[in-house]
């Protein structure tokens, strides 16, 4: 089952980019530094285990009839891939957010922002079709934002501009804030392209499987004309 142009709006020639770039690079040298290379994915050949073997767990898991799906979070820069970082968010005790940072999963090394909000407006502005600016320190206030209110901000209907109904199924949950807790303290992870003054959305590597073999695989993105 091939992605659907619903799903996303990824322009095909950034895949044919030379290998690290995409339209909407933008460098992050303190995540950039991990790369993984998925060239050597094969539809009809690559196993379950090889694929946690070489990308770890994935952050979702999706199943029907048709078949699983694995959905990687990862930057816009394609060729080789880089894991997304991701925004926490932790809460006190009555619900409402105590502070939040960026940080880099496969360190666990906390992320300075490193862009301007004008910078990362113009990056949004170099797009056809970019997602709803979100400034981070508009939706999330220190002693005010209570999970529910995190959690609805990131509807991807509101993300992406276009109508709830038109929401792709799979969708509606990869934008949301997955709730965990850690060292006792209530907290949501977000991922992002990078640390920002707003909330840059990733892109995903998406993978579908037939039992235990890859049918086939894709990227996700957004960016591109509707």
């Amino acid at each position: 089952m091939p992605p659907s142009r619903a799903t996303a709006v990824l322009l095909l020639q950034w895949l044919l980019l030379t290998p690290g770039s995409t339209k909407f690079d933008v460098d992050v040298p303190d995540v950039d530094s991990y790369t993984i290379d998925v060239k050597g994915l094969r539809n009809g050949e690559t196993s379950k285990s090889e694929v946690l073997k070489l990308l770890g767990k994935p952050a979702y898991v999706f199943s029907d009839v048709l078949g699983t799906e694995w959905w990687y979070p990862i930057r816009t820069k394609l060729h080789p891939i880089v894991p997304a970082p991701v925004l926490k968010v932790w809460f006190d005790t009555a619900g409402r957010v105590s502070d939040w940072a960026f940080f880099h999963l496969q360190t666990g090394r906390r992320l300075r922002i490193l862009e301007s909000a004008e910078e990362t407006k113009r990056w949004y502005a170099s797009m056809c079709d970019p997602p709803t600016w979100m400034e981070i320190d508009g939706i999330i206030k220190k002693g005010v934002t209570t999970r529910e209110e995190l959690t609805a901000a990131f509807q991807w209907w509101k993300l992406f501009g276009r109508g709830e109904k038109e929401t792709p199924t799979y969708f509606k949950k990869v934008t949301q804030p997955i709730r965990v807790e850690e060292d006792g303290v209530d907290t949501m992870i977000l991922y992002v392209d990078r640390p920002s003054p707003a909330y840059v959305p990733p892109f995903y590597l998406r993978l579908i499987f037939s039992g235990e073999v890859l049918r086939v695989w894709s990227f996700e993105g957004y960016g591109g004309c509707k």
